[in-house]
């Protein structure tokens, strides 16, 4: 099982481990969600999914990446959602695991390197996912990171003394909720402020206190600025609620709930220039700056490669299912065309079009001999696993090697060698 591996090693080799099991435990669930299309799906493979990614989002959170914890839970939700849809097939969910293993593979292997992703790489790869996997409800505040920086706590400004006498939380709630003008809701969120930044005072917990100033520094700086009303109104309902029922809640209860909102507020900030000194100063104690930088990687890519990613792998899929339901088309080149045509109309794929075309007139051209078949089919899967142009180059170099060779076994540890090295 996912995180077995990684309970008692150093942070380094429980991500190696972690990096290994979890390449393993998706191809599983890739191959498992690859069955023929049906009209109506079975809901059983997606709650056997959901369940092998919350496996997956437990043992990264055990060593600390919530970042991509948050990723996988975005995807779980994909497939929860995908499962209710009555037109729904396997193979949609299939490319919904699929886009994760790779984002997965890339980023693992990121870190792996020494690296670190910022929230700004997660947050692409999070639209990336989106763009395949279609829209979910969880929003992408939840890759921010709660880490503070503390050389920065010398420019928090301490909480305003005052002696006036709290406002009603319900009473602001509703007045920010119901206000129509931009000067009420201004207004409104300047006196819910008041609140939060004494929550943060009353708070024994260091880190509790911070995000009490994180919230109430996005509420203060809406107050000063205004702009969309709709996210502060959700962060205000939000944080009104934790300080509502604290003392009905078990702490770690309240404590989700306080870093689910805080995440939030950051998130806010982070959107556009912050106008006040205590929303400047927890900018700077949370590094959202450093946060939302998209380092200069392999994790940040075109969009338009993301678009042939998605082509790419719709017509592959396609071949390979034609020829899993009648062998003999792996000889038809009209079989592939489909996939030639996406090498070729995507600037992202073209390095390989000119070499696809010469494969599949190869394969063409020995249709009435014997052929590798076997050997062609493994190369799919090697094709189908990546999208990185020079990987895709030497799996089709290879194929075309094995339709010469006399001697298929040496192409075919070539593509095996290939694929786990990948």
């Amino acid at each position: 099982m996912v995180g077995d591996r990684v309970a008692n090693e150093s942070p380094v080799a429980s991500l190696a481990a972690l990096a290994e099991e979890i390449e393993r435990d998706l191809t599983a669930l890739a191959l498992s969600l690859r069955e023929p299309s049906v009209a109506s799906i079975d809901p059983a493979p997606l709650i056997d999914a959901a369940r092998r990614l919350a496996q997956v989002q437990g043992a990264l959170l055990l060593i600390d990446q919530e970042g991509l914890a948050a990723l996988t839970q975005l995807v779980r939700d994909q497939l929860i959602t995908s499962g209710q849809h009555a037109t729904t097939t396997q193979h949609s969910s299939y490319l919904i695991v699929q886009q994760f293993q790779q984002l997965m593979r890339q980023a693992l292997n990121y870190c792996l390197r020494g690296h670190t992703l910022t929230t700004g790489d997660l947050l692409r790869c999070w639209h990336r996912q989106l763009a395949v996997g279609g829209s979910s409800t969880l929003q992408p505040a939840l890759l921010v990171a709660l880490d503070v920086d503390p050389n920065a706590l010398a420019d928090l400004p301490p909480p305003e003394a005052t002696d006036q006498p709290p406002p009603d939380p319900d009473q602001s709630l509703l007045q920010l909720l119901r206000a129509q003008d931009e000067h009420t809701l201004r207004e409104a969120a300047q006196q819910i402020a008041a609140l939060f930044a004494q929550a943060a005072a009353r708070f024994k917990q260091r880190n509790a206190g911070y995000y009490w100033r994180a919230v109430q520094a996005c509420l203060l700086d809406y107050a000063n600025t205004g702009g969309d009303a709709a996210p502060i109104k959700k962060i205000a309902a939000a944080g009104v609620r934790l300080l509502r029922q604290r003392d009905h809640q078990s702490t770690a209860s309240a404590g989700a709930a306080l870093r689910s909102v805080t995440r939030e507020a950051l998130f806010k900030l982070a959107q556009r220039p912050v106008q006040t000194v205590l929303a400047s100063a927890v900018v700077k104690l949370f590094r959202i700056e450093r946060q939302f930088a998209v380092t200069s990687n392999g994790m940040a890519t075109d969009p338009a490669i993301d678009g042939g990613v998605a082509a790419w792998t719709s017509a592959l899929d396609k071949l390979i299912s034609s020829i899993e339901t009648n062998p003999a088309c792996i000889v038809d080149s009209a079989a592939w065309s489909s996939l030639v045509d996406t090498a070729s109309t995507w600037a992202s794929l073209s390095p390989v079009a000119d070499l696809l075309k010469d494969l599949v007139a190869q394969i063409a051209s020995q249709s009435g001999e014997p052929i590798h078949a076997e050997g062609i089919a493994a190369g799919l899967c090697c094709l189908r696993d990546s999208v990185d142009v020079n990987a895709l180059r030497v799996a089709i170099q290879t194929m075309k090697q094995l339709l010469r060779s006399t001697e298929p076994r040496q192409c075919l540890n070539q593509l095996g060698q290939w694929s786990r090295t990948e």
